[in-house]
């Protein structure tokens, strides 16, 4: 037996991956294989490949207090009892009596498994130091196994160890020890496997929690930007305290990032760093969602959640592990409790604040997550740990949740600027026009709000009349008509006007008749001491006035009183100055006829003087009045101003977030463009080739598959539901299974059909996205060709997607069936077909997702339809394919216009 070189998964890891591959570690693709009689695992008619692992768990023999090698074990004459893995030690009993925690013992199996090949273990879970042979040799030690307390040294790390049989049984020897912790044994199954297929297990793990750990640091560095910028808002500090806990815990548990990182750290140390973090993580949590519910939070939880969290933590770091690692039923009891408070808190904020459902349902996420890591770590369900997952998903929710206030942020900011500019005309158009010249004034309120027509109704001797009619572009006239409230006018609403004076409120109504010859009516009464003195009737006939205009008109109330008031006493001044000169005439005619007259007539004409100068005082005092009102307007924008620049400050800040949420996709993209462009890739056996890929949202849910094994060129393309994240996630778990399907349609019939290749991925595609809690309608369309490079046949199945040939400037079709891969209408569900066809040289076939022939153009506001494709493509037949790729690029983006992207775009050429 020879030892190859341990692997180092960590520092191989490509992080990149991460995004993509996080959502598959939620299905254990491992196979159980139990132990036989003789406690002995035969694996000699499995299958050993890059994918298959195995758990090598059922029945172990299992010497307690006792450390024997493998060779001892051969010559012992002790008998062992036969135990149960995966399990704890003191679960078993001897005598009628549990085995205690603290103790050692010796596990011993057989493994049979073909010779001469490579193989490897993953070891995971086993309390708290052991070494392991294999055969006789020793191939790994975690911690100091010993039988006393104080030679003894615990340790706790997750390995993966690659060999070579020669033999077709495998010895495997596993001395445990443990003095410091209440759990003991062989807590998970060991899996077994090709170096590859381990390999790939191990990776598929730690890609999880790298995963999971890189995006809650992101988030956390996300909301400690955002409390730096809002200091006042202090749950985006608990948010980040609360993600670092999180990423401490995941870092410490599981595939146990943290002793990979930091190799040579004390486990001790680890270990009492990973219980205080659960503590901190439920106390956190608890002070984030008090932050956000305070009006139903009870203080009396949450500070007895902070007392009981800060106590069990001293009490972990004074204590040993034997001691605080008993408490771990209470850590999970206390986060259970604290998480359905929190629940029901938050369930009672959503009734009254709608943006709260967001923050109930991520909630909601995590208890789920938590009940299920906690049956999890008891062995009661075989699943796998999710908190990680429902802190991040929960996370997210609190980010969509931000975007949706900044939207609204944004919605507002923008009213602000309109409403400021419109408020800033009417202060200039207002200052610009005489106070006392009532046409003008209005007029200009009318040019800059955007009503066409304006009357002035007054009250003469206790009745309304029509004063003044003022109409955009076209005038004014002084009316001087009596209002006859039991006859219609051609001029206003008899009804409406009435309705406004008699309730004394505004009427604002938008007019959908199209018989009526308005579309925006504003009536504003104007009341002083209870009676309603003026009446300002303002229609607009041509579209629709903004509700930020209908609201600034109706704010210009009290200007408009004062500038009919200001008018009126002007006229007034002025008849009374007509008046004057013509009595002076007089009076100066008779001085000549009646002299006797004269002191009469001049004490009269003092009179007359007086009362002007009286009319005078009134005039200066209503001026002032002027003048304050258009004083409060300047204060009133000075505040606006000092709003708008607090929003456009909100507004900068948003922008930075999402362009760094932009940049994380489009690096995304990258990634994803390397991990589809493999070696196969390169090397299919065609002339030219083009894939032209424009993707609706960066990242894409079409997707291009190609394989080459053997004399068969395996290639087709793919459109997964959706687009964007999800959709270019749908692609990778698509891509991944029909790699799968072919080579395992392959190792079986040494052939591969194109449409039991797709009968067979419909299958996992229902199956994977599937279970109990949810039940997803996600599948694809999907093109797969089997082209055979000896005898030049090309076979093809298609679900919803048709195949297109082109030979001597003729097109063909070979169409696929018209049912998707996935979930279908029951009972309308069949077998897909296949179709042949021998290719002769350069044919050129082409395979297109559905994005183009639907894409809407902005002109003709139709869409490209499949017909139009078929004469494009035959029409550039002709052309190299890379000219073609290009052809097609332009064409779509001239057909689009300024029209938007409905979907992914692909397409794909191929000529032999």
């Amino acid at each position: 037996m020879n030892f190859v070189p341990k692997i180092d998964i960590l520092r191989k890891t490509p992080y990149v991956m991460l995004f993509f591959l996080f959502f598959v570690v939620s299905c254990d693709p491992v196979s159980d294989s139990n132990g036989t009689t003789g406690n002995v695992y035969d694996l000699s008619q499995k299958e050993f490949n890059d994918f298959n692992v195995y758990n090598i768990k059922g029945n172990w023999d299992f010497y307690w207090d006792t450390l024997l090698t493998p060779q001892q074990i051969k010559n012992t004459n002790l008998i062992p009892l036969t135990v149960e893995i995966p399990n704890q030690w003191t679960n078993y009993k001897i005598n009628g009596k549990n085995l205690p925690p603290q103790g050692y013992a010796t596990y011993h199996t057989k493994i049979i498994a073909p010779a001469n090949e490579f193989y490897s273990f993953k070891f995971k879970r086993i309390f708290l130091s052991c070494n392991i042979y294999i055969n006789d040799s020793l191939a790994l030690s975690i911690g100091k196994v010993a039988k006393t307390k104080k030679e003894y040294q615990s340790n706790r790390l997750t390995k993966e160890f690659s060999f070579y049989s020669t033999n077709d049984t495998i010895e495997l020897t596993i001395q445990v020890a443990n003095f410091s912790h209440k759990k003991a044994g062989i807590l998970r199954p060991l899996k077994f496997g090709t170096p590859r297929s381990i390999v790939q297990y191990a990776y598929t793990n730690l890609l999880y929690d790298v995963f999971i750990i890189g995006a809650l640091t992101f988030m956390m560095f996300f909301y400690f930007v955002l409390f730096l910028y809002q200091k006042q808002n202090k749950s985006n500090l608990y948010f980040a305290l609360f993600l670092i806990t999180e990423i401490i815990s995941i870092s410490l548990d599981r595939e146990l990032v943290f002793m990979r990182v930091f190799t040579g750290a004390n486990w001790e140390f680890a270990s009492k760093l990973f219980y205080v973090s659960m503590f901190m993580r439920t106390l956190m949590f608890v002070v984030l969602i008090e932050s956000f519910t305070k009006k139903y939070f009870s203080k009396i939880v949450k500070n007895a959640s902070i007392i009981f969290a800060v106590v069990m933590s001293i009490f972990v770091i004074v204590t040993p592990m034997r001691i605080y690692s008993q408490i771990l039923i209470v850590m999970i009891v206390f986060s259970l409790i604290t998480l359905i408070y929190e629940l029901f808190v938050t369930y009672r904020a959503s009734m009254e604040d709608k943006n709260m459902f967001l923050s109930f349902v991520g909630l909601l996420i995590i208890i789920i997550s938590a009940i299920n890591d906690s049956l999890f770590e008891f062995n009661i369900l075989k699943t796998f740990y999710s908190t990680g997952l429902g802190v991040f998903l929960f996370t997210l929710s609190q980010a969509i949740l931000i975007s949706v206030r900044n939207a609204k942020l944004q919605k507002q900011d923008e009213e602000l600027s309109e409403r400021e500019k419109l408020e800033n005309d009417l202060k200039k158009a207002l200052l610009t026009t005489p106070s006392y010249d009532l046409p003008a004034s209005l007029n200009a309120v009318n040019e800059v709000t955007g009503i066409e027509k304006t009357i002035l109704f007054t009250v003469e001797n206790n009745e309304f009349e029509a004063y003044l009619i003022v109409e955009k572009n076209i005038g004014f006239e002084y009316l001087k008509q009596k209002v006859d409230w039991n006859q219609k006018n051609d001029l206003y609403d008899i009804t409406l006007l009435k309705s406004a004076i008699d309730n004394k409120k505004n009427i604002a109504l938008s007019n959908k008749n199209p018989n009526i010859d308005y579309k925006n009516l504003i009536i504003l009464p104007i009341v002083k001491e209870d009676r309603v003195i003026s009446v300002l009737y303002m229609a607009k006939k041509t579209n629709y006035l903004t509700q930020i205009q209908i609201e600034i008109t109706q704010g210009l109330k009290s200007q408009f009183n004062s500038l009919i008031n200001t008018a009126l006493n002007y006229f007034l001044l002025q008849q009374m100055n007509t008046v004057l000169e013509n009595g002076v005439k007089e009076r100066t005619h008779e001085v000549v006829q009646q002299k006797e007259e004269l002191d009469f007539k001049n004490q009269q004409l003092d009179e007359k003087v007086q009362l002007l100068e009286e009319q005078y005082a009134i005039q200066n005092e209503i001026n002032n009045e002027l003048q304050a009102q258009i004083e409060e307007l300047d204060t009133q924008s000075k505040s606006l101003e000092e709003q708008t620049e607090q929003m456009k400050s909100q507004k900068e800040i948003i922008l930075k977030q999402n362009k760094l949420i932009q940049s994380n996709i489009r690096y995304a993209k990258t990634i994803l463009k390397i991990l589809n462009l493999n070696e196969d890739q390169k090397n299919l056996p065609f002339k030219e080739f083009f894939h032209l890929d424009i993707a609706k949202d960066i990242l894409s849910g079409d997707f291009f598959f190609a394989k080459k094994i053997d004399n068969l060129a395996i290639f087709g393309l793919g459109d997964c539901t959706g687009h964007g994240v999800p959709g270019s996630l749908m692609s990778i778990f698509s891509n991944r299974n029909l790699d799968n399907i072919i080579y395992e349609q392959k190792n079986l019939n040494n052939f591969i059909n194109p449409a039991e290749v797709l009968n067979e991925l419909r299958n996992r595609v229902k199956k994977g996205l599937s279970n109990e809690e949810h039940d997803l309608k996600d599948g694809l369309d999907l093109g797969l060709c089997v082209y055979n490079t000896e005898n030049k046949t090309l076979e093809f199945a298609g679900a919803y997607n048709s195949l297109y040939i082109i030979r001597n400037n003729e097109l063909t079709t070979l169409k696929g069936n018209r049912m998707p891969i996935g979930s279908y209408v029951e009972g309308f569900e069949f077998s897909f077909s296949k179709s042949s066809i021998k290719i002769l040289p350069n044919d050129i076939i082409y395979l297109n997702s559905d994005g183009f022939v639907d894409q809407f153009s902005s002109e003709k506001l139709e869409k490209y339809y499949t017909s139009n494709f078929k004469k494009l493509i035959l029409k550039i037949s002709n052309l190299p394919l890379a000219e073609q790729k290009q052809f097609l690029y332009d064409e779509f983006y001239k057909w689009k216009g300024s029209h938007y992207q409905l979907d992914d775009v692909s397409v794909v050429g191929v000529k032999f």
